[in-house]
């Protein structure tokens, strides 16, 4: 199956689990199938295959090289920065509604939709797959995946 298509189905059935269905665990879902995908196949796959993040950005800059050049250790740095906050926000959501399902929901989705504009924002800003080089909390998890896979 084409890349594209595999990405795009996966979009469509993520949207449909997270805005339709409402499942609020539809972010957590993500992460467990890019983790099991990346110890599967011992590479990261997931962020160019079938990431709806990734595939939004291919979508919409495709030649996108950005304006602004980073700097790597400042860009490494806001993104282990981002990934704690990212990381203690979701916990905090998780731990303080545990018994309000709606509001869990309405959190995650709201993290999901920022993640999906910051990384446009990014993508434009810097250049090419920025978010999810340096910002992605993901891409943090299957690194550590695969430094304990390929050993």
């Amino acid at each position: 199956m084409n890349k594209r298509v595999k990405g795009w189905m996966f979009f469509a059935s993520v949207f449909i689990a997270v805005c339709v269905l409402r499942l609020w665990y539809g972010i957590i879902l993500i992460f467990a199938y890019a983790l099991i995908e990346t110890a599967w196949r011992k590479k990261r796959s997931f962020c160019y295959d079938t990431c709806p993040i990734g595939n939004l950005l291919d979508f919409t800059g495709e030649n996108s090289s950005g304006r602004i050049k980073e700097n790597t250790k400042k860009a490494r740095n806001i993104g282990w920065l981002f990934f704690f906050a990212y990381t203690a926000f979701i916990a905090y959501i998780i731990i303080v509604f545990n018994d309000n399902d709606g509001r869990k929901w309405y959190y995650l989705f709201r993290l999901m939709a920022a993640s999906m504009i910051l990384a446009l924002l990014t993508d434009m800003i810097f250049r090419k797959r920025f978010w999810c080089i340096y910002m992605c909390p993901l891409s943090k998890f299957m690194k550590g995946i695969l430094r304990l896979v390929k050993r």
